[in-house]
């Protein structure tokens, strides 16, 4: 009989380097995991609005229906359709089944292990790179100083296991380019568990056809050429978001989720928790480029009103450490 014995699954990730660096990366991970760990669990699990109104409220829907999603999907309706949501209410409504009241504390636990495995799989990718074991074991501390790694996993919400389907995702590129061969139908599965785990998927999608089009004509290997087309998509990407905003509110305009979306923009909406990013709404074709041009770069943007000092502090230096790598 199988068991699991997260030890050995460790010591397989790290096996095949030398002996002191083998066990430097893994005190550095542990001590990382540790901290991370200890910092959220200190705090305990926090419900947001969302989990409130959405996540809970479905998952005691699912348990009633005794986990028929078919029955779910259709006596829950939803701007966007629920099976977008599929797996975190499968998650959450598991962790009611089983774990009863301190069902918050079994889903905060289950986050930790998403953030455990991201590590892991980081940790895997920067090897498969060529990052010797000695960087590596410098670099993984620096999570400790990310806001979101301090913060999200205490909070009943599908960031930790979203972030850790793209650590996934991204991991497989890079095996791609490593052994140069295609891992086509892992892609595809874990694209079916994203689309059914949060509906702002599109943009993981074109993400991914971007960087197949960049493996397929080896635009990786030309730096210069990568920062120009970022440059270039930052120019030309919010005169095709106006553009196609406007196709949709012609061709579109009666269906619900469109309108759910549209509507936002067109009230100055840049960032929907951030009041302090919006703008006046915007009326013409020019005012929608600059609008959806503000989403863009907002996106990047370490500094919030609503953040404390510290955590702008801490998202700057991160930004600057990602910032610079990437130019070096």
């Amino acid at each position: 009989m199988f068991i699991f014995k997260p030890t050995f699954f460790i010591k397989k990730f790290f096996a095949h380097q030398s002996k002191q660096s083998e066990k430097l990366l893994l005190l550095s991970f542990l001590l990382t995991f540790s901290v991370i760990a200890y910092y959220n669990v200190n705090i305990g699990p926090i419900m947001s609005p969302d989990t409130y109104v959405y996540y809970s409220k479905w998952a005691d829907s699912l348990i009633k229906l005794n986990f028929n999603l078919f029955d779910f999907y259709d006596q829950n309706p939803f701007v966007s359709p629920t099976y977008f949501y599929s797996i975190p209410i499968i998650l959450i409504a598991f962790t009611k089944f089983f774990f009863g009241p301190q069902w918050q504390e079994a889903f905060m636990i289950l986050n930790l292990i998403f953030i455990f495995f991201s590590i892991i799989t980081f940790i895997k990718g920067l090897r498969l790179l060529g990052v010797r074991d000695f960087f590596i074991s410098l670099t993984i501390p620096l999570m400790i100083i990310s806001a979101d790694l301090m913060t999200y996993p205490r909070w009943i919400l599908t960031d930790t296991f979203y972030s850790f389907l793209i650590i996934l995702i991204t991991l497989i590129i890079i095996k791609e380019i490593a052994y140069k061969k295609s891992y086509f139908k892992s892609l595809i599965f874990l694209i079916l568990i994203i689309i059914l785990s949060r509906p702002a998927f599109l943009p993981i999608i074109v993400t991914l056809i971007i960087f197949k089009i960049s493996l397929r004509f080896k635009i990786y290997k030309n730096p210069k050429l990568t920062i120009f087309l970022i440059l270039t998509f930052f120019l030309i990407g919010p005169i095709l978001f106006a553009s196609i905003h406007q196709f949709l509110d012609l061709i579109l305009d009666d269906n619900i989720r469109v309108n759910h979306i549209l509507s936002r923009a067109e009230k100055g909406i840049v960032i929907w928790d951030r009041p302090s990013t919006w703008t006046k709404p915007p009326n013409s074709f020019l005012e929608f480029t600059y609008f959806y041009f503000l989403r863009l770069t907002n996106f990047f943007n370490p500094y919030a009103s609503s953040f404390s000092y510290i955590h702008i502090i801490l998202n700057i230096i991160l930004f600057l450490i990602i910032f610079l790598s990437i130019l070096i």
